[in-house]
């Protein structure tokens, strides 16, 4: 499994030749939308002006089976769907535009305890760091992936934090470890990737 990192809380999921993109980004972000084929397309929150296109489409709440891939969206609130994905025995976790300050016990239990956690930690229309580690340890995931942070991309430069930043003092270590961390996935080098110290 390859993870790739475009900025906000867009990623490239691949393995073989199935790839999944979850929360792909319009022109209308100020950034250049990712260019890639994907097979299927994750989103957790209504994009209106999102074009029609001729790959699987997960747009909300429910049950989904692409592939032998399992996905399933939990509603986290009117605007906002947190998907899990079990790929290839892992169990991802992406919590779209998280907003909410706390995470209630249905959906803790419903996100069980993922291999890889994609969380933002930005704040303005999403939790902030403070937040997202308070979160980080209701689930315990093995791996954290933080999005919606500010990048050194002029685009993204919107009073988001540094992921870096953000979690060190919070004991989010940054895990260095790449090849503990192959064979499992590999992640691409522009991800800041933590493990829970």
């Amino acid at each position: 499994m390859v993870i790739t990192y475009y900025g906000l809380s867009c990623f490239k999921v691949s393995s073989g030749d199935t790839v999944f993109a979850i929360e792909p980004f319009l022109k209308e972000s100020g950034l250049t939308p990712p260019r890639f084929e994907a097979h299927a397309v994750i989103l957790s929150s209504p994009h209106p002006n999102y074009p029609e296109e001729k790959v699987f489409q997960i747009t909300g709440p429910g049950e989904y089976e692409f592939k032998g891939i399992y996905v399933k969206g939990i509603k986290a609130d009117s605007k906002n769907t947190i998907y899990i994905i079990i790929w290839e025995d892992m169990r991802l976790a992406h919590m779209g535009n998280f907003s909410q300050k706390e995470l209630s016990s249905e959906i803790q239990e419903q996100i069980g305890t993922p291999d890889i956690l994609f969380i933002p930690v930005g704040g303005g229309a999403t939790i902030d760091s403070e937040e997202a580690v308070k979160i980080i340890n209701q689930i315990e995931p093995r791996i954290v992936i933080p999005m919606n942070y500010k990048k050194v991309d002029e685009a993204i430069r919107r009073g988001n934090e540094t992921a870096r930043e953000a979690l060190k003092e919070y004991k989010i270590e940054q895990d260095k470890r790449q090849s503990e961390l192959v064979g499992h996935f590999i992640v691409s080098k522009i991800l800041d990737v933590f493990s829970v110290a």
